[in-house]
């Protein structure tokens, strides 16, 4: 009997250090989850903190096609800075074209970027939709028919094809997939296990950065969108990846009936674009034809 006793309570040891070690095993792991997440929280947390809480009143008019926009005179300023991140500026943007927006670092190319996706509001000038305020614009039918690509496109807890429709159950699966061809990862697709129902985690570990920048724009074009506004698509990028990227956005060129703005400093992601703004201090200092801006720009050319 002591014998058995001595036995069990061996067992009942052994299987708590095994369990232990498990549990171990899993907090680790946890950790390291949490480590990497801790970067992009970080830079969230920043974001956050220099993003105002909103200040505009919810529209009631439903936003369909997109005409034209339009800003007039728009100046900003962040709190508790001294200079305006951007002053006096107009421009008219319309469908069918990609518009490239240039400029050395704090210029202003971002919060031009926020304002036309409505994250922020301008402090003076107007910003005009179909020559309506933007405000005008109910959230639902603005979400609807206007895709931000941001600089590194966050993946989720979810499937392949989650992570194009973002959780959006009228988007289709045909779609999800029309989306993906269209951006080149139908190989992609294919290579994966369970292709379209593959599981993706938030940081991405299987795929290229190259791969994750197209499947933000494959995110982007899901929703057909009529405003699509791209952040440094391919400034984290090598060469080749920026190819890529570049062949992906040629399914956005032509569409009569989306306009596409990419915020780039790379000379060849803006070679991609069919116009160019740049700006300089918060300034419009040229815009046209990116041959011409190209050619007389004083800052593009350096």
């Amino acid at each position: 009997v002591g014998s058995s006793s001595g036995f069990g309570q061996f067992a009942a040891s052994a299987l708590l250090l095994l369990r232990s070690v498990q549990y171990g095993q899993q907090l680790q792991s946890s950790l390291q989850t949490i480590a990497e997440s801790l970067p992009r929280v970080e830079l969230l947390r920043r974001e956050m903190d220099r993003i105002p809480p909103p200040e505009m009143t919810a529209g009631e008019r439903v936003l369909g096609a997109i005409e034209h926009v339009e800003l007039r005179d728009v100046s900003y300023q962040y709190p508790s800075t001294a200079g305006l991140a951007l002053s006096g500026v107009s421009l008219t943007l319309r469908p069918g074209i990609i518009v490239g927006v240039a400029g050395p670092s704090g210029s202003g190319k971002s919060t031009l970027a926020q304002i036309l996706l409505r994250l922020r509001v301008p402090e003076s000038g107007q910003y005009l939709v179909n020559g309506r305020p933007a405000a005008e614009y109910s959230a639902a039918s603005w979400r609807s028919v206007v895709s931000h690509v941001p600089q590194q496109p966050h993946l989720l807890h979810g499937t392949l094809a989650e992570n194009v429709s973002f959780f959006d159950e009228s988007i289709s699966r045909d779609t999800v997939a029309a989306s993906l061809t269209a951006v080149g990862l139908q190989d992609l697709v294919e290579s994966l296990p369970g292709g379209l129902d593959a599981e993706l985690g938030p940081t991405g570990r299987n795929l290229s950065g190259g791969q994750v920048q197209r499947l933000g724009i494959a995110r982007a074009l899901a929703r057909a969108p009529r405003l699509v506004v791209l952040d440094e698509p391919t400034s984290a990028l090598d060469a080749n990846a920026e190819r890529v990227v570049g062949d992906a956005l040629e399914a956005l060129r032509g569409r009569s009936d989306v306009l596409v703005v990419v915020i780039a400093h790379r000379p060849t992601t803006l070679a991609l674009c069919d116009e160019m703004v740049v700006l300089q201090d918060g300034r419009v200092t040229a815009t046209g034809s990116s041959r011409e801006v190209a050619q007389d720009n004083q800052f593009l050319a350096a």
